[in-house]
């Protein structure tokens, strides 16, 4: 029995190892928090962890778009993700600055991604994106052929969620990182795009089909068809003397 003993212990010692780390409450290395498990107590302290599927971005065009050559033609839109909107909002009110932002690249270190999405005239589409580790805002710009600083560019930041929590009167606020749901309507040479606060209905919907053509219905057995309209005009005064 001993012997029997002697054999299995090294065995129940590295069970009892394991049963301890997982009680232990620690993370495994190299995780991370869930993004919707932060509890920041401002928003300085927040850390902006990856979050899947974090970010959708819905386009529509209307009819007319981006005019050339008396015809509308399709855009090109480039979307960054950004650790923080200062560069991007400082390129965007230039023309040169717009032209680096049309490039479509890491123009410095504050871009974390860049992506080409495209959208033809009355075009509707919605893209879901990973908002990836380090990121806390968006920034867009649109190829019209006449470029407008203006116009052609918007930015937006991902939304907190503040909580107040603790005892009355002692209550104190924690922030927690929610998705971003931008919606971006790309007019004839200018964008607009402001972020959709949950609950709200989508302010650009497409426009409503119309109503198919009705149907000419031949008459039922003994049903009188109705008589087709005439396209002789009356006289009520009868005929005139020459």
């Amino acid at each position: 029995m001993r012997r029997l003993l002697d054999i299995a212990r090294p065995a129940i010692i590295l069970l009892a190892l394991a049963g301890l780390s997982a009680c232990s409450g620690k993370a495994p290395a190299g995780s991370q928090t869930p993004p919707e498990d932060q509890h920041a107590e401002s928003p300085d302290k927040v850390v902006w962890n990856l979050y899947p599927r974090g970010l959708t971005v819905n386009l529509s065009a209307g009819g007319e778009l981006n005019p050339y050559g008396g015809q509308s033609n399709a855009v090109m839109i480039c979307l960054y993700q950004l650790n923080g909107a200062a560069s991007f909002g400082a390129l965007a009110g230039l023309p040169e600055g717009l032209s680096t932002l049309l490039g479509c690249g890491k123009f410095d270190p504050s871009a974390i991604s860049a992506k080409r999405l495209f959208l033809q005239p009355g075009g509707k589409s919605s893209e879901v994106f990973d908002r990836l580790e380090g990121v806390s805002a968006v920034g867009l710009a649109v190829g019209y052929m006449t470029p407008n600083p203006g116009g052609s560019t918007c930015q937006a930041a991902f939304p907190l969620r503040k909580t107040m929590v603790g005892l009355p009167f002692f209550k104190h606020a924690e922030y927690t990182p929610e998705p971003l749901v931008l919606d971006v309507r790309l007019g004839a040479e200018a964008m607009t795009c402001r972020p959709r606060a949950p609950g709200d209905s989508d302010p650009y919907p497409a426009p409503a089909e119309p109503p198919p053509p009705a149907e000419a219905r031949s008459p039922r057995s003994g049903e009188t068809p109705s008589p087709e309209p005439s396209t002789e005009t009356s006289n009520p005064k009868g005929p005139q003397r020459p």
